[in-house]
């Protein structure tokens, strides 16, 4: 039985890699988390603080797992030197070590999509930390670090669902960009892959989204529609040039695992 410690188990990916694990005979999963808890039983949740090592010393002697994967929030610079821990310790260690990165390691670079052999570019605060990580925690592990790039996730209890929900229901316009486009994920379907790769052990990195485009405006105007409320709700601006920011795979992923903005907008459906 595979030992896997999932750090960030109470977050959108942490949550729905848990639903999709604990029904797997085949692992057994420990999660970590600061204040909302995961849907662990309470001898496998464990509180964990990002500058307590000696915790993270003794919850990995106890477990002695033999996968690891990062799905945290927070402080940049705690997570960076949390990160580089986990390194360390998975370092003496055989375990496969799971890195969630994002799509913004490209946002310095949005004219065209970015697949697996492009190297990141960066721009945000946000893209530059996680390169960081991507880089840091690479130089420790080489080629036992597994990158997962991806972009906005979307799901029912997802916070940029519900907070959505909040402002339409408050009776609110909201704004979104006609003239940026990128894929989008969700929670599911990337609880679903990342289940498939961890059962496989593929190395390198991986691009997981959705294998079209959609701009903002439209995707919400559709989502807001499924979500029951007018499109016109949702009101169009303009960036004053075109943008993309889209994470695409050159991998050839199996037909029940690829996603498309129409799967993404039935999650939704009433």
């Amino acid at each position: 039985m595979t030992r896997l410690l999932l750090f960030g188990a109470s977050g959108a990916v942490g949550k729905a890699l848990v639903r999709r694990l604990e029904g797997d005979t085949k692992y057994t999963v420990h999660g970590t988390c600061r204040n909302n808890r995961p849907p662990l039983p309470s001898d496998r949740c464990h509180r964990l603080d990002l500058e307590d090592f000696r915790k993270l010393e003794r919850l990995w002697d106890r477990i002695r797992p033999d996968a690891v994967l990062l799905a945290l929030r927070g402080d940049y610079g705690k997570q960076l030197r949390f990160h580089r821990a986990v390194a360390e310790l998975a370092k003496g260690s055989p375990c496969d070590v799971w890195f969630c990165s994002t799509s913004a390691v490209f946002d310095g670079s949005t004219q065209n999509p970015h697949t697996e052999e492009e190297p990141p570019v960066p721009e945000s605060e946000y893209g530059r930390f996680k390169d960081a990580c991507e880089e840091m925690m690479a130089s420790v592990l080489g080629s036992r670090l597994r990158i997962l790039r991806f972009p906005a996730v979307f799901g029912r209890d997802v916070p940029r669902v519900t907070q959505l929900m909040e402002r339409l229901k408050r009776g609110e316009t909201v704004e979104y960009h006609d003239n940026f486009f990128a894929n989008r994920h969700t929670d599911d379907m990337l609880a679903r892959q990342i289940a498939f790769l961890l059962r496989h052990r593929p190395e390198g990195i991986f691009h997981l989204g959705s294998v079209d485009i959609m701009s903002q405006a439209e995707f919400y105007r559709e989502l807001v529609f499924r979500l029951g409320y007018p499109k016109e709700r949702v009101k169009a601006i303009s960036h004053p040039a075109d943008r993309t920011l889209a994470v695409l795979s050159k991998r050839d992923w199996p037909e029940e695992l690829r996603i498309t903005h129409d799967d993404i907008l039935d999650h939704f459906r009433s």
